[in-house]
């Protein structure tokens, strides 16, 4: 497989193989899918990869099997000699690769079950029916310094404007939007992913556009990951990397982002000469952040800096000083759930509005923050802080997930309908009776008659039904807002029991 380097490099390809890492390798850069949504990187198993991948592996002395796959060249890879193509030029039915001036090697495939229904489903697709004039325009994007012009002085003229402008800024932000939204175009409508049609007042998958190229889109994802992962393989000990998403790594290395990368490092090298082409300069990283008091990492979108620099919280959508944030969140690592309630403020959809009419008016969620571990790696307990090391099979992984949802019994709450506001108001002030009195300065034990008459003396109707829904749930401090309605509620609240804390439930900005 080493002799095919630069045409796995020079290529679109696409393999199913068997592999097994060594035990030293402490990122593995072969995934394996544990589900429809995630996946991990194991030292052993069975992955669906890439050439790119295929070739990171080999560089970490990964023992690979080739189970099946397609190989679409570049049209300047030099790669000549194809053999028997299938029909869609994509699928080689015999071998991955005949003679090489090397001698002959024969990588015999086996035609995978997965693979050949992707043949049938894609000879299909109406954005596919002219694929040998899409293979044919194909150009290898940095090896060479051959570039496409199309994409390459685009790009670079989108560069330029945008550095003109101040990070952060508006321009700034439009232009980096604008050169980020063509790897989108690229794979728009090859996932299915459906919107509502106004026309039909239906749903309907989105349609591919006219940049779509699943080749090119597969290309960069991967290449990008791939340069990523051989980063993460060279870091230095007694560096540490605490946190790695698809764009940039935590680490305590100093001096990281003037870093120049080795040519032996094929992807970094490669990625740092296409950055030199495009800006003039090889910036391979970008410092963003620098915490010098720690940080609290619990998984890969989990991460907060002691001093504010760094909040990867996906999802959380409070707005709260990191005076409060880190207390609160240490506080729930020790609860039984590991799970942070919040309200999730957001707009009524075009769809809502545009099949029940009405306005643009505010909605209210109750959302459950996950501060739980992903287990996709198995954590090895220090001295300090805890590092990680691969699972050594999916079996493995699968079963310390399970361990830990053992305990998972958020209840579905739903959403906050009717005037948002008053209705939360409505749900704490009544959880708060049901299940935490004390904290609140109200009566304990108070029956179901007692609080429907205390709900209909302050002015909020409630049914019976809606008691039981809200039994054992958490009175969320700090959520509610200083609005005239729900002020007025709260006070007559306050007026049946003296010792109600209002600025307990009050949003503190």
């Amino acid at each position: 497989m080493k002799v095919y380097g630069k045409f796995l490099f020079k290529s679109y390809t696409a393999l199913k193989v068997e592999f097994a890492f060594p035990e030293t390798v402490q990122y593995p850069v072969l995934p394996v899918r544990l589900d429809e949504s995630s996946i991990f990187y194991p030292l052993n198993g069975i992955s669906y990869c890439t050439g790119h991948e295929i070739l990171l592996a080999i560089s970490l002395n990964c023992r690979i099997k080739v189970l099946g796959g397609v190989f679409i060249p570049f049209k300047n890879s030099g790669y000549r000699r194809l053999g028997s193509i299938g029909k869609m030029g994509s699928h080689i039915t015999d071998k991955l690769f005949k003679e090489t001036k090397a001698g002959k090697l024969k990588e015999e495939i086996v035609p995978d079950p997965l693979f050949l229904k992707l043949e049938e489903r894609f000879s299909q697709a109406s954005f596919l029916k002219n694929w040998g004039a899409i293979t044919s325009t194909i150009e290898t994007v940095v090896t060479n310094q051959k570039y496409d012009d199309r994409f390459f002085l685009t790009t670079r003229k989108l560069v330029e404007e945008r550095v003109k402008y101040p990070k952060g800024s508006y321009m700034n932000q439009l232009y980096k939007f604008i050169a980020n939204s063509g790897i989108g175009q690229m794979a728009r409508g090859l996932n299915q992913k459906k919107v509502f049609d106004t026309e039909t007042c239906a749903t309907k998958v989105i349609p591919p556009g006219e940049l779509i190229s699943p080749l090119y889109a597969g290309w960069i994802t991967s290449y990008i990951r791939c340069t990523l992962s051989e980063l993460l393989n060279n870091q230095k000990t007694p560096n540490k990397i605490f946190s790695c998403t698809t764009d940039g790594f935590i680490s305590n290395e100093q001096g990281l982002e003037k870093r120049i990368p080795l040519k032996s490092e094929r992807f970094a090298y490669s990625y740092y000469k296409a950055r030199e082409s495009l800006t003039g300069t090889g910036e391979l990283l970008e410092q963003k952040h620098f915490d010098v008091k720690g940080l609290i990492s619990w998984r890969t979108r989990g991460q907060l800096g002691l001093s504010g620099g760094i909040k990867a919280m996906t999802g959380y959508q409070q707005s709260e000083s990191m005076e409060d944030l880190i207390p609160k969140i240490i506080s729930y690592f020790n609860s039984p759930s590991k799970s942070l309630p919040f309200i999730q403020t957001s707009l009524r959809s075009a769809k809502d509005i545009y099949l029940e009419g009405g306005h643009t008016t505010l909605k209210l969620n109750e959302r459950w923050f996950n501060l739980r571990y992903d287990n996709r790696r198995e954590i090895i307990r220090g001295d300090g802080y805890h590092s990680s090391r691969p699972f050594d099979s999916i079996q493995k992984c699968l079963f310390f997930r399970g361990i830990s949802v053992l305990s998972i019994k958020n209840k579905s709450i739903g959403k906050v309908s009717g005037d948002a506001y008053v209705s939360l108001t409505k749900r704490m002030l009544v959880r708060l009776c049901l299940s935490d009195p004390l904290t609140y300065g109200v009566k304990e034990n108070l029956t179901r008659g007692e609080i429907l008459k205390i709900m209909r003396v302050i002015g909020v109707k409630t049914l019976p039904g809606f008691l039981s829904k809200q039994k054992g749930l958490p009175a969320h401090q700090n959520s509610l807002p200083s609005t005239k309605k729900v002020l007025g509620i709260l006070l007559k609240f306050k007026c049946i029991f003296p010792d109600f804390p209002v600025e307990l439930l009050l949003r503190k900005n």
